[in-house]
C-alpha cells in the first residue's frame, strides 16, 4: 500500500491527479487495507478447507475479471489491481458530476486506464462506448466518422481532426484537449467539466451545439466560415485569445465567464445572455448583436470587473439590454442602434464617436 499511496502523490505532483482526487483515492486505499485486515482476521478463524476454496475462488474471479474487464469491480476480495482501484474512484467522483449523464454501452465499450493507446482514425469509422480514465491519446483523424457515447476522464487528448464527422454525448472531465480541429464537422450534446481545452479550430460550417462547459479554460479558440456555437452553458469558463470570422454565437447562456484578448469580425451574436461577464482586450468590428443580455450578478467582484479596454465599430445593437456593467477605456464607433436598453451604467474613459443615440441611451447631453 505504501507504494501505492506515493504513486497517487507523484502523480498528484505531476498535475495527473487534484489535491481533492489523491485525497479521496488514499483514503479509500486505508479503508480498503483496514477491510481486508478485517478479512484475514476472519478468514484465520474459519475452516482450512474452506479457506482454500475461497482462495481459489478469489483467485478465479480476479483472473477473469482483470484490469480492464467488463463489470463491476470487488475489491474487498482478492488482491485489486492498482489501476482498476483508480478507475472506480475516480468514475465514482466523476459521476457525481455528470449529473446521471451515463452513456448507453454496448458491444463496443472498452475501459482503459493509466495507458497511451491509439485511437481509431480513417474514413468511415465509429468510436463508442468507450471509458478512458487517466489515460492519453493522439493524431486522431477521421473522416465522415462518429465519436459518440464515451466517458473520458483526468485523460489527455492531442491532435483529434475531425472532417465532416460527429463527436455527440460524450463526457470529458478533469482532461486536457489540445490541437483540435473540425472541419464540416460538430459536437453536439456533449458535457466539459473542468477541463483545459486549447488550440481549437472550427472551420467550414462546423459546430459546438447543446453542450454544457462547466469550470474550464479555453486558449486560442478559432471560429471561422459559417461556424457556429449555440444553445450551450458555460459556467465560470475563462476564454483566452479567441477569434471569431463571419461566424455565429447563437442561444448561448453564459455565467460568470471571463473573455481576455477576444477578436469578433463580421460575427453575429443573438439570443445570449451574458451574467457576470467580464471583458479585457476585447474588438467587435462590423458584428450584429441581437436579443442580447448583459448584466452583472450578485457578486461585487465580477461587476466591479465589467468591461476593460472594448471597442465596438460599425456594429448594430438590437434588442440589446446592458445592466448594471462597468465601462473603462471603451471606444464605441458608428454603431447602429435599436431598441436598446441600458441601466445602472458606470463609465470611465469612455470614448463615443458619431451616434447621438447612444449618447442618449447613456444619458448623455447631445
Amino acid at each position: 500500500m505504501k507504494d501505492q499511496i506515493k504513486r497517487i502523490i507523484e502523480m498528484s505532483k505531476s498535475g495527473a491527479l487534484t489535491d481533492d482526487q489523491a485525497t479521496a483515492l488514499i483514503d479509500e486505499l486505508m479503508k480498503k487495507s483496514q477491510a481486508e485486515g478485517s478479512n484475514e482476521s476472519s478468514s484465520e478463524r474459519g475452516d482450512s478447507r474452506e479457506e482454500r476454496r475461497r482462495g481459489r475462488a478469489d483467485r478465479d474471479r480476479f483472473r477473469e475479471r482483470g484490469p480492464w474487464s467488463r463489470g463491476p469491480r470487488d475489491h474487498r476480495r482478492g488482491p485489486p489491481h492498482f489501476a482498476s482501484f483508480i478507475h472506480d474512484k475516480i468514475h465514482e467522483k466523476m459521476g457525481e458530476a455528470f449529473r446521471g449523464f451515463n452513456p448507453q454501452e454496448d458491444g463496443e465499450d472498452n475501459s482503459i486506464t493509466m495507458s497511451k493507446f491509439e485511437a481509431p482514425s480513417g474514413p468511415n469509422s465509429e468510436f463508442k462506448a468507450n471509458s478512458i480514465t487517466m489515460s492519453s491519446f493522439a493524431d486522431v483523424m477521421l473522416q465522415q466518422s462518429k465519436m459518440n457515447e464515451n466517458r473520458i476522464d483526468a485523460s489527455r487528448v492531442e491532435d483529434l481532426h475531425l472532417n465532416s464527422s460527429q463527436i455527440s454525448k460524450i463526457g470529458v472531465a478533469g482532461s486536457s484537449l489540445k490541437d483540435m480541429q473540425l472541419l464540416k464537422s460538430e459536437i453536439i450534446g456533449t458535457h466539459f467539466h473542468g477541463c483545459k481545452v486549447s488550440d481549437v479550430q472550427l472551420n467550414d460550417e462546423s459546430s459546438i451545439t447543446e453542450t454544457e462547459f462547466n469550470g474550464c479554460m479555453f486558449k486560442d479558440v478559432q471560429l471561422s466560415n459559417e461556424s457556429e456555437i449555440a444553445d450551450s452553458t458555460f459556467n465560470g469558463v475563462s476564454i483566452q485569445d479567441m477569434n471569431m470570422g463571419s461566424s455565429l454565437l447563437d442561444g448561448l447562456d453564459m455565467n460568470g465567464v471571463a473573455f481576455h484578448d477576444v477578436h469578433f469580425m463580421n460575427s453575429t451574436m443573438k439570443d445570449c445572455v451574458l451574467k457576470g461577464a467580464s471583458f479585457r482586450d476585447a474588438n467587435f468590428m462590423n458584428c450584429q448583436f441581437s436579443e442580447v443580455i448583459f448584466t452583472a450578478d450578485e457578486s461585487w467582484s465580477l461587476r466591479k470587473k465589467g468591461f476593460v479596454d472594448m471597442h465596438f465599430e460599425n456594429c448594430q445593437f438590437h434588442k440589446t439590454v446592458f445592466s448594471d456593467c462597468t465601462f473603462t477605456d471603451v471606444t464605441i464607433r458608428n454603431v447602429n442602434l435599436s431598441d436598446i436598453k441600458i441601466q445602472n451604467i458606470q463609465l470611465s474613459d469612455v470614448e463615443i464617436d458619431g451616434n447621438e443615440a447612444f449618447l442618449a441611451a447613456v444619458g448623455l447631453a447631445k
